[in-house]
């Protein structure tokens, strides 16, 4: 046994054995990776070290769970490979946090950090080394701070971990100057928000009104908006109209956020009073359209119509060609028709035509009126509104083809609605309105038109033809079946087609890292297929301009858990994707990467114990973080399901997590479980109607609420076109998009987590 093994890692070191070992870890084989490993640093230590095989077992013994044998072997890295010294001492460390020893930890990253660290390894570094810090490491280790040759964004990381060691250790008045001196410098960034905090805990009164003001301002901006309240009213005392800005705030910056503070409390009079008296302060034009345009919606969303269209109507005559004037526009049609005034809808929608830069708002308003008409069976107008739409918009998009389908049904043209349908298809099939389109097909009432129609167009050997012919008649049916093979042919024959469909997975040994000396520790860590986090080494490795190293480049990150960075690759191939391409005929490799499902395990529990579909759930942690757990937004949103505090709190007792802090957002089994019960108190809220409740994680729930009394169906298409924010519509397209991907790539949800209406038309 023992001659067998010595000559097994005698062969296996006669050449390079890294790409195999990379082979067997990307085919998740890591006991065998493990196993190979062993034999050739048997075979050939030297060799091994120089390639650095100690640090490559130390990562596999990780990977199956072994965390207690992985030491040692990042150690032996440390010693036996120099030039990966500083990823060993990292891993080292990383591995003592999670093993719950903060204050090895702490020693080790500080070390690392204060001895010109790997570029790579500097941000995460230093956020362990906070969080070791916070759980029991020692303040000590942050003395010569001011020596490490740091980004500033990781010095006031640790400035502010520093702030807290003095706080702790009684130097408060040291400490709550660092903490005011990091809001000077900056009030938007993860440390601001920290330094806020603490601040807020250790003093809950400032004392000062200068400090309050910084203090309101911080948090008003990462959407902590009841702690900003007190702070923000105390503090604009300082402030005089007209006069001098304290820390760049004015009166009307800090009389602004204050009534925005109100208005997302849901406090909507008293948001619209701050709003109205701030519009009668301002100077310039914008500026009050801009109070008076926030004034009228904090009426609209109080369920004041009247007052709210006569300040949106003055909204747009104070600044008639600014910023907020189409809005103001669009937000008085939709209150004019919702109160039947028919004349007056039309002029507001004739002023949103009269100005080319208008055209956004022309054409939703084109399509909010279509739609009325089109849910309520009334044809007469909505041909002429379609068609501005397109004209305004220079295309036909899927959601104009969906409702000149709707508009020849009721004009009893079966024929032209199965045209219109499949158009919305063809140009993308995981639209929200393409999906509605493709229902509508289903119908009976429309069967016989869509067999004649893909009949018709399968008899035409031309690819835009075929690929009609298939969407009509799908795989069920053989005709159906033959016009997707005739159309695959036309594919491979495509010089531009068939590079993606012929896209693979590049073994190993065809990478371009190898058969070259590697000095820089990324590419020594690359070779043995380990990316701790993107490096200059795997874009060089892996052009993205190659769409089957990209792929692999793809899956390389997955597998290292870089989801966000893994998903850049996979978008940069689909941005390049043909037009003549369905996306159905990629392989499904790639497919899979471009829609993955990580944590899995928690999605699929989470979504059982809250009722709600578990690819729903995947979906929007894929639009909202990209599966980044330590993902931050500008609005202060965390984590995978990105929740800001104030929200994550409420719901945190649901969690049996009654006393969340921001960390705690950034774990993903915290995360999920936030997200799928919110998820399903949503879905509740709106009686099981998807739209809205994406719409309402999104925007919230009080505008999601204002959209649906817009409609009067509850179609999703109707709710999908009312949508009267851009980005929550956009929000919306790519959830539900990504939704419908995950059910072709995996297959369909279990119906039980399905709501009758999701994605389905009124039936009525």
């Amino acid at each position: 046994m023992i001659s067998t093994l010595l000559l097994a890692a005698v062969a296996v070191s006669a050449q390079d054995p890294r790409p195999m070992l990379v082979d067997l870890q990307l085919q998740g084989l890591r006991q065998d990776a493990l196993t190979r490993t062993d034999e050739v640093g048997v075979a050939d230590p030297e060799a091994a070290h120089q390639w650095g095989l100690d640090y490559l077992r130390g990562h596999l013994l990780e990977g199956l769970h072994q965390e207690d044998e992985a030491p040692a072997a990042f150690v032996s890295a440390m010693v036996s490979t120099p030039r990966l010294a500083g990823y060993g001492r990292y891993r080292l460390a990383l591995n003592q946090y999670r093993m719950g020893h903060p204050e090895v930890a702490a020693g080790l990253l500080a070390n690392l950090l204060s001895n010109q660290p790997p570029p790579p390894l500097i941000a995460t570094a230093t956020r362990y080394l906070a969080d070791s810090l916070t759980l029991g490491g020692d303040c000590r280790l942050l003395r010569e701070m001011d020596s490490w040759v740091l980004p500033p964004p990781e010095l006031r990381i640790l400035e502010l971990s520093r702030a807290r060691c003095d706080l702790l250790q009684g130097r408060a008045r040291h400490g709550l100057a660092t903490l005011v001196r990091l809001l000077e410098e900056n009030r938007s960034d993860e440390p601001a928000r920290g330094a806020a905090e603490v601040f807020s805990r250790s003093q809950p009164d400032p004392g000062d009104e200068r400090t309050s003001l910084l203090l309101g301002m911080t948090f008003y901006h990462h959407r902590e908006f009841a702690a900003a309240v007190g702070l923000l009213e105390k503090g604009m005392t300082t402030l005089k109209p007209g006069g001098a800005a304290v820390f760049g705030i004015t009166l009307d910056d800090a009389r602004y956020a204050l009534a925005r503070c109100h208005f997302w409390l849901g406090e909507y009079p008293t948001a619209a009073a701050q709003f109205a008296r701030l519009a009668g302060a301002e100077q310039s034009p914008s500026e009050a359209a801009r109070a008076l345009y926030q004034q009228a919606r904090s009426y609209e969303l109080d369920g004041d119509w009247q007052a709210a269209v006569l300040i949106f109507e003055q909204a747009y005559n104070v600044d008639p060609t600014g910023r907020w004037s189409a809005a103001a526009l669009m937000s008085s049609l939709r209150i004019h028709w919702r109160q039947g005034n028919i004349e007056t809808t039309l002029e507001r929608y004739r002023q949103l035509g009269s100005r080319n830069s208008w055209r956004k708002g022309y054409t939703r308003a084109a399509l909010f009126l279509a739609a009325s008409d089109l849910v309520s069976g009334e044809t007469s107008r909505a041909g002429a509104w379609l068609d501005q739409a397109a004209k305004a918009n220079r295309t036909v998009t899927p959601e104009i083809a969906y409702w000149r389908g709707r508009l020849a049904e009721l004009e009893g043209k079966t024929t032209s609605a199965v045209g219109h349908y499949v158009t919305a298809l063809e140009q993308d099939p995981y639209h929200p309105l393409s999906e509605a389109a493709r229902l509508r097909l289903d119908r009976p009432e429309i069967a016989a038109a869509r067999r004649a129609k893909g009949m018709q167009l399968a008899d035409v050997d031309r690819t835009r033809e075929l690929h009609r012919a298939w969407l009509l008649l799908g795989d069920r049916d053989p005709l159906g079946i033959e016009a997707r093979t005739h159309l695959m042919r036309h594919m491979q024959s495509s010089s531009n087609v068939r590079p993606f469909l012929d896209m693979r997975m590049v073994p190993a040994e065809e990478w371009k890292i190898f058969g070259f000396d590697l000095d820089k520790p990324d590419e020594m860590l690359l070779a043995l297929g380990i990316v701790e986090h993107m490096s200059p080494a795997v874009g060089e490795c892996f052009p993205a301009a190659d769409n089957s190293m990209a792929m692999t480049a793809s899956h390389l990150l997955a597998e290292s858990s870089l989801y966000r960075q893994s998903l850049r690759f996979s978008e940069i191939l689909s941005d390049r994707l043909p037009n003549e391409l369905p996306p159905q005929f990629l392989p499904i490799a790639y497919r899979r990467l471009l829609y993955p499902i990580p944590y899995r395990e928690l999605i699929l529990s989470n979504a059982s114990r809250s009722g709600i579909a578990p690819h729903l759930l995947a979906a929007i942690i894929r639009e909202e973080s990209r599966f980044d757990p330590l993902a931050v937004s500008a609005a202060s949103a965390r984590g995978l399901t990105q929740f800001v505090l104030g929200t994550a709190r409420d719901y945190g007792p649901q969690i049996d997590r009654p006393h969340l802090e921001a960390a705690d957002l950034h774990r993903p089994e915290v995360a999920i479980a936030l997200g799928s019960v919110y998820l399903a108190d949503l879905t509740k809220r709106y009686s099981g109607r998807t739209f809205p409740a994406i719409a309402a994680y999104n925007a919230g729930e009080n505008q999601a609420d204002l959209w649906q009394s817009y409609c009067d169906t509850d179609e999703p298409a109707e709710y999908f076109t009312k949508v009267g924010f851009a980005q929550t519509r956009h929000y919306l397209e790519k959830v539900v998009a990504s939704w419908l991907q995950y059910n072709a790539i995996y297959g369909m949800e279990p119906e039980q987590t399905r709501s009758s209406t999701d994605l389905v038309d009124d039936r009525r």
